[in-house]
């Protein structure tokens, strides 16, 4: 996986979710709203896609459809092709065992960077753990874990006519109304209010090893040279205020001075202030963004407490936060965790059924370089 900056996703993913959602009556304008994204510029090469808004994408789709167990009807949906270049990659691996390693190494251009997987393993049984990185709310954690295990199964189904020989999956959460959906798509026991998600593997099976019938060498050179050009274009193309903003996050609740960032990227203090310059911000804005978007991404997507968010963004005291937040978006905290600061634009199922209610989704500012929040830090 590569830094958090660089952490974003192709826009493959954005353009199935808007070819269901369009299969299911919702326009495209109503599922990227507050992104700025548009449907035409998902055709933009080499785009990638800031993981905040994939989560806000996927916030406008649980709004607007009602519908707890989305990921499993988006699952019905989905095709290896819809995962991109990344879909051709795996499916031209030789085995099944050379495709599960690829698709861990690059799943995060798939899925941004929430989750982080780690894999152990006892003799023939692999556990595949998955590790939030913030603390999303209930309803996003269920999503997200419901859209991998949907996906997981999409593509071992693409290389095999078996079940996925696993043996037990465990989530995190509270059994939802939609619970049978799970076995009946892992074929698996499933434990809830578990103390971690994670998957267990049954490895002996001989198959794992057996060649694929799409297996094809010059493909996956191809796409992998790709997806690592992807990669490196997209970091090459990062100006000095997104370095910064990374620095000033990496550092929370820490804020380095405005001399040792100069330090960190090799400028004299003159010199660094002028390249700010030429890029139309200062030190000082570039932290109060970093701060604004971070606190706005744990309000709107993690239960921290404001006292919470406030250390993790380096603010002396809570009531420091509280002005700062007011000042930065006119509204208090409290307004805006509770909805205030929504797209009036979008309706749920509810809406549209009485029209007298309108609006239901958090809008997020959309501006060049907007950060994800890091895993907060104990």
């Amino acid at each position: 996986m590569t830094d958090d900056i660089f952490a974003n996703i192709r826009p493959t993913k954005l353009k199935f979710y808007l070819r269901c959602m369009d299969s299911f009556g919702y326009p495209p304008e109503d599922i990227l709203a507050g992104t700025g994204l548009t449907h035409a510029f998902l055709d933009t090469p080499d785009l990638l896609i800031e993981t905040s808004d994939y989560i806000r994408v996927v916030s406008n789709m649980l709004t607007i459809t009602d519908s707890p167990d989305l990921p499993f009807r988006l699952g019905k949906a989905l095709r290896p092709g819809d995962l991109g270049l990344l879909g051709h990659a795996v499916s031209a691996c030789g085995n099944l065992a050379e495709a599960k390693d690829l698709w861990l190494k690059y799943n995060w251009l798939f899925f941004g960077d929430l989750f982080s997987v780690i894999e152990t393993h006892q003799g023939d049984l692999f556990w595949y753990e998955y590790r939030p990185r913030v603390n999303l709310l209930p309803n996003l954690l269920q999503f997200f874990v419901e859209e991998m295990i949907n996906v997981d199964t999409c593509l071992f189904n693409r290389f095999n006519r078996c079940p996925v020989p696993g043996k037990h999956f465990y989530v995190t959460y509270p059994p939802p109304r939609h619970r049978k959906l799970y076995e009946d798509l892992l074929g698996v026991p499933v434990s809830f209010n578990s103390n971690k998600i994670c998957f267990s593997i049954d490895f002996k099976d001989p198959f794992f090893n057996d060649p694929l019938p799409g297996s094809d060498r010059e493909t996956l050179s191809v796409c992998t040279s790709y997806l690592e050009n992807i990669i490196r274009r997209a970091s090459s193309r990062t100006s000095l205020s997104a370095k910064v903003r990374h620095l000033i996050q990496e550092n929370l609740p820490e804020v380095p001075s405005a001399e040792d960032a100069a330090e960190n990227f090799g400028y004299s203090l003159r010199t660094f202030t002028r390249h700010l310059r030429d890029e139309d911000t200062n030190y000082l804005q570039l932290v109060t963004t970093v701060r604004e978007r971070l606190a706005k991404s744990y309000l709107l997507t993690t239960s921290l407490s404001v006292d919470e968010i406030a250390g993790q963004l380096g603010f002396s005291d809570t009531s420091n936060f509280r002005r700062a937040f007011k000042t930065w978006c006119n509204i208090t905290i409290s307004e805006f965790r509770s909805g205030g600061y929504r797209n009036s634009g979008i309706k749920t199922r509810r809406d549209n059924q009485d029209t007298s209610n309108s609006p239901a989704v958090y809008r997020t500012s959309k501006e060049a370089g907007e950060i994800l929040p890091s895993a907060p830090r104990s």
